[in-house]
């Protein structure tokens, strides 16, 4: 395995779910990052040209990436009873399935500025049936070969803030609220919905998860981003900001052609393909982050 840390940007751990991001120096400074979830790498169902080629943008692009749980499939494993070998990649197809889907994982994220990497429920369901924890087994991987990627839970935070040193205690504390940007991440619960998407879940987040300028879901391969508009009072001023809702689809093509199958069987629509860039300005006057765009991997 390759020695090396791709990521352009410091990243840092705060706590186990909390973790800093430090934007390049300059007084205007910004970052490009790549949101992702659900690849479910070891599938036959995986589509990895695409998520290779999403994953080389990123690195020529100078972005990080962020993954949101499920980058395992996972569920060939002898003690799953959902597991199928005809869905596991052949050269998985051993007695040492998880340990070769490990190492093929690391192997594979060493060359990319991957800055963390999440649990989500097919990782969680790894560790309740064979007592095993894969994403922390690869993060320790590539970690002791140099890369600076960080170990998520199935929720966490990532705090972006801009070079300016003068910000550093704001950062490490909760003041300074316009000094950073704060994205919440969550895999994903429930079944997402035939007619909403999974949509009417982001005014529930919303009214427990208040200083989340971004939300990151998963889980359900769905794909869409609604920006909830808010009114604010800090000091004397009555503020307007928003807190925008994301999900994204991750890359595992379960509907295929419609002959059959898991999602064909219990009559589930085709998903999408692909992750979100998210594009970060950070302003020195007034100190400021600014969520210039957000835009479809395609």
């Amino acid at each position: 395995m390759k020695s090396a840390n791709p990521l352009p940007v410091p990243v840092s751990e705060l706590s186990r779910n909390v973790h800093l991001v430090r934007l390049h120096p300059g007084k205007n400074s910004s970052l490009k990052v790549l949101l992702t979830s659900d690849v479910h790498w070891d599938s036959v169902k995986c589509d990895r040209d695409m998520l290779k080629k999403h994953f080389d943008e990123a690195k020529n692009d100078g972005a990080i990436i962020i993954i949101a749980g499920d980058w395992f499939d996972a569920m060939q494993g002898k003690w799953d009873p959902r597991g199928s070998k005809e869905d596991l990649r052949p050269e998985y197809q051993s007695g040492s399935y998880f340990d070769n889907v490990v190492k093929d994982t690391a192997e594979f994220l060493m060359d990319y500025p991957v800055a963390l990497l999440a649990l989500g429920n097919h990782e969680t369901s790894v560790i309740k049936r064979h007592e095993t924890n894969l994403s922390e087994r690869v993060v320790a991987m590539m970690r002791s070969a140099g890369h600076g990627i960080h170990l998520g839970g199935y929720g966490g935070w990532v705090k972006f803030v801009g070079a300016d040193k003068s910000l550093e205690d704001k950062v490490k504390g909760d003041g300074g609220r316009s000094a950073m940007l704060r994205l919440k991440y969550f895999h994903g619960s429930g079944g997402g919905g035939m007619m909403t998407h999974g949509v009417l879940a982001t005014r529930r987040q919303a009214s427990f998860l208040p200083d989340a300028d971004v939300i990151l879901n998963g889980h359900t391969h769905d794909s869409w981003m609604v920006t909830l508009a808010r009114e604010r009072l800090m000091g004397s001023n009555v503020v307007l900001d928003s807190q925008v809702m994301l999900r994204t689809p991750g890359y595992k093509d379960e509907y295929a052609d419609g002959y059959g199958g898991w999602a064909v069987e219990r009559g589930m629509p085709p998903k999408p393909i692909g992750s979100v860039w998210m594009n970060i300005t950070f302003k020195t006057k007034p100190n400021r982050m600014l969520v210039t765009d957000f835009s479809v991997a395609k």
